[in-house]
Order: structure tokens, then C-alpha cells, then sequence
């Protein structure tokens, strides 16, 4: 009896299937086929729920091999209907109909309803309600993106590039970043900006440079279809480095930074387009203004 149930609720299900008309295509004999299918699925059920109701026994077996093809067709429906076109979506609709009612009618040759107010200008207020000309009415799911990979820039007050990954699908995920102007000296020791080290003078070769490097991760969520903000924590340095007179690089301490950094930004989703905007901080000691432009892909339904 539960496999029964199911059978029902399954045909329920694919009678509720709106099909949105987009196109008239040919292939009228592929259409026939799958509804010559779906209508012979629908009078099955009605026999067998006349059977039921009569006390008759209904086969397992019998359900179950119906259950199949039952699930094969709404796979195809949902594959291909929004390809269905105006004849076929008569049909359809026919079909859907003779079951509600349990009335078996032939459903083939469903003439086509009169178009010809959906052709003549009317004012909103007496316009047709629903016509076979009209759009669609009905909701298609809305399609998002889950991953989006960035090119994103520290753009203040220095320029440092690097790249943001981003998985967020519904409401919540995360993301990382890395970001660097790739500059990396290996220094052999630590002075200060005064120019002595263990409090002797140093000598320098004129050449200095900075390194910067910063790695952040953390959640990610979404406030609405268009905008999301992020945040996160990670490590984070600056470092400035001064060649002495021999070749060596030292690293001048008193200006350098380093450890724990923060982030926390703004995004907007537009199509397959995520723009990013952020601040990015080493606490109380380096701020800076953060930039990215990425594209979105995973595509899911909402």
C-alpha cells in the first residue's frame, strides 16, 4: 500500500510541474512520445486507484515497474521542458487535467486557444489574465554561483597583489586570501632605524627594500542576493630591509611589523562578477585599503 502512495504522490508531483513555454521547436514525434508515455502512466493510475478503491489487491510489482518510468519521464520533463513547444503544452496540459478530473478523455488534438486579444493594445486594467501567448507566469529557479576566484590588490597606501578564493553557497561559507608585493630578503641580522645594531653604527650600502606579506581567512555571509561581507584573521608583515656595506641584508626592527592581521569587507554579487572592497590591518600599527575583481562559477539552483 505504501508503494502505492508513493506512485501517487510521485504523478502528484509531476502534475504540478510547470513547464515554461520559450520556444517552438520542431521534433513534434519526440514530444507525442513522451506524453503518448505520460498519459498512458495517468490512466494506469487511474485504474489501479479504481482497483483500490474497489478492494482489489494491486501488484508490488506492477506499482514498482510504474514507479520507474514514472521517475524516468519527470526526469525528461525537467531536462527538456523548457524546450515544450505551444501544441505539446496543450497536450499537457490535457493530460494533467483528465487526471484531476479521473475522467479518461482523448487528449490528442487540443486545438489551440484564440490568440487574437493578446494582439490588440488594451489598457492594463482589462488586459487577458493568461493566454498562450502570454510569458510564462511561472517561478524558474534562480541560478547562483557558489565559488569565485580573485584577483585582489592592497591598492593603499602601497600596492601589493595577490588572489582571494571564495565558497559561499546560501547563506554562509569562507574564504582566504594571500597577498604580497613578492619581495623576500633573507636578513642576517636586526638594527634600528638610528642606525646601530647592539648599539654599534652600522654601515650601509644605500639599498633598501620592504617586504610585505599577508594571509587571511575566515566566513563568509551573505546579507542579501546582491551583497555579502567577509572577515578574517591571519599573519601579516611588513618588513624594511637595509643592505649593509659587506652584502648582507639586516632587518631595521623598530620600523618593521609583524604577527596576527584582520580583515573585513564588503562584496557584490553581479551575474557571474564578484567585486570586493576591504581593510586590512596589522592592529595599531599598518592599515590599508583592499581591492578585488573575480569571477564566479559552481552554478547551483537557489
Amino acid at each position: 500500500m505504501k508503494c502505492f502512495l508513493r506512485v501517487f504522490a510521485a504523478l502528484f508531483l509531476l502534475l504540478l510541474l510547470q513547464v515554461p513555454l520559450r520556444s517552438q521547436e520542431s521534433g513534434s514525434a519526440k514530444w507525442d512520445a513522451m506524453l503518448d508515455r505520460y498519459e498512458n502512466i495517468c490512466r494506469k493510475c487511474l485504474e489501479l486507484k479504481a482497483e483500490s478503491n474497489a478492494g482489489k489487491p494491486v501488484s508490488d510489482a506492477h506499482l514498482a515497474a510504474l514507479m520507474e518510468e514514472l521517475e524516468s519521464l519527470k526526469s525528461e520533463f525537467y531536462g527538456a521542458g523548457e524546450r515544450m513547444p505551444a501544441a505539446a503544452r496543450r497536450r499537457f496540459e490535457a493530460i494533467r487535467k483528465m487526471y484531476a478530473s479521473g475522467v479518461v478523455a482523448d487528449t490528442k488534438g487540443i486545438p489551440a486557444p484564440p490568440c487574437l486579444p493578446c494582439l490588440v493594445a488594451a489598457p492594463p486594467a482589462i488586459a487577458p489574465q493568461s493566454c498562450i501567448c502570454d510569458p510564462p507566469t511561472s517561478e524558474v529557479p534562480e541560478i547562483d554561483y557558489a565559488w569565485a576566484i580573485s584577483p585582489s590588490m592592497i591598492v593603499l597606501p602601497e600596492f601589493s597583489a595577490g588572489v582571494v578564493a571564495r565558497y559561499c553557497r546560501d547563506r554562509v561559507g569562507a574564504y582566504a586570501a594571500f597577498r604580497s608585493n613578492f619581495s623576500f630578503h633573507k636578513t642576517q641580522y636586526s638594527a634600528l632605524s638610528d642606525g646601530t645594531s647592539s648599539g654599534l653604527p652600522v654601515w650601509t650600502s644605500g639599498a633598501a627594500a620592504v617586504d610585505r606579506f599577508f594571509v587571511t581567512a575566515g566566513p563568509v555571509v551573505r546579507i542579501s542576493d546582491l551583497f555579502s561581507v567577509f572577515g578574517g584573521l591571519g599573519y601579516g608583515e611588513r618588513r624594511l630591509c637595509w643592505e649593509d656595506s659587506e652584502g648582507l641584508w639586516m632587518e631595521v626592527s623598530d620600523a618593521s611589523r609583524k604577527g596576527l592581521c584582520a580583515e573585513l569587507g564588503l562584496s557584490a554579487n553581479v551575474g557571474r562578477f564578484v567585486v570586493s572592497a576591504g581593510w586590512l590591518s596589522l592592529p595599531f600599527s599598518y592599515n590599508a585599503l583592499t581591492l578585488s575583481v573575480g569571477w564566479a562559477f559552481g552554478p547551483y539552483l537557489k
